[in-house]
């Protein structure tokens, strides 16, 4: 799922575990840190891509960063008005 740009990818096939000794791994695809346990190797059937039509945009934290952030404090903001405004309203009884 690639959910900021609506896209996603459906893959059907089969899936086959192995150890690490059934498969050479290329340089490429040693990891840097940490070690291979574990092979999963695909085999693809067939691919589809689905309509953006349905999928809704979403964003990661990191990706919307400051506007979140501007939203979080706007909304504290508009909190704050209204009890201010309660407090008056209570005065004025």
């Amino acid at each position: 799922m690639d959910y900021p740009k609506q896209r996603r990818l459906k893959l059907w096939g089969t899936a086959t575990l192995g150890s690490i000794d059934d498969f050479q791994l290329t340089e490429n695809q040693i990891p840097e840190r940490g070690s291979v346990e574990r092979i999963i190797q695909f085999t693809i059937d067939a691919v589809d891509e689905n309509c953006p039509k349905h999928i809704l945009k979403r964003y990661t934290d990191k990706e919307y960063g400051e506007k979140l952030l501007d939203a979080v404090r706007e909304i504290q903001k508009l909190k704050d008005q209204v009890q201010q405004l309660k407090q008056k309203q209570n005065e004025i009884k």
